[in-house]
């Protein structure tokens, strides 16, 4: 009875142990995410926890790296609002926002560049069809501004415009300038919406 007793105690240690290592052999991540690359290891081998074995994505992470060169950096804040739109779904854009604006820049063939990282929002049901890399296109909405006119820029002349009025007569009329965003002038008094120029 003694032999048999110490037998049981035995193969209990034993399947104690066994346990032990099979708890400390599952590997959990730290997130619930897509298994993109499992890195070429042998059954058996021995390998060192600092060494990965296993790369995941984290698909509920969606991040853009969006270049801003130097003269526009200033204007980008941490929080702004972003719409992307991605070249391999342009049926569709993602809400976003800034997650990180660098200090330090990056010089490519003598441009300088910051890459600004923001975080979107894409739909569950795409979340799987993104890829790492794609090219896509980010508006940055730097302030938001109601009621301004813009013209053309060729429609100013000497802080002067062309009105048609009612009797189809075209009348001189100053106005005050703010600043020109491409080929418009910002109109900041002497003009209404809806008014007709003639562009000399």
């Amino acid at each position: 009875m003694d032999n048999a007793r110490l037998q049981v105690e035995n193969a209990e240690l034993a399947l104690k142990d066994a346990e032990d290592k099979l708890a400390g052999a599952v590997l959990e991540a730290s997130f619930d995410g897509v298994v993109e690359e499992i890195i070429d290891i042998e059954e058996g081998e021995r390998i060192s926890g600092t060494v990965p074995i296993v790369s995941l994505i984290d698909p509920s992470e969606v991040e853009i790296t969006i270049d801003v060169g130097e003269m526009d950096i200033d204007k980008i804040k941490m929080g702004q609002s972003i719409k992307v739109s991605l070249d391999a779904f342009p049926f569709m854009k993602l809400d976003g926002r800034v997650k990180n604006v660098p200090l330090a820049s990056e010089t490519t063939s003598g441009v300088v560049t910051y890459e600004v990282v923001a975080e979107v929002d894409p739909p569950p049901r795409f979340i799987m069809q993104l890829r790492e890399g794609s090219s896509a296109l980010a508006e940055i909405t730097i302030g938001t501004e109601e009621n301004i006119v813009w013209v053309p820029n060729m429609a100013v002349r000497g802080g002067k415009v062309y009105v048609v009025k009612d009797n189809n007569q075209a009348q001189e009329q100053p106005v005050f300038t703010g600043r020109i965003e491409g080929d418009y002038t910002q109109i900041i008094s002497g003009l209404k919406g809806g008014e007709t120029l003639i562009i000399l």
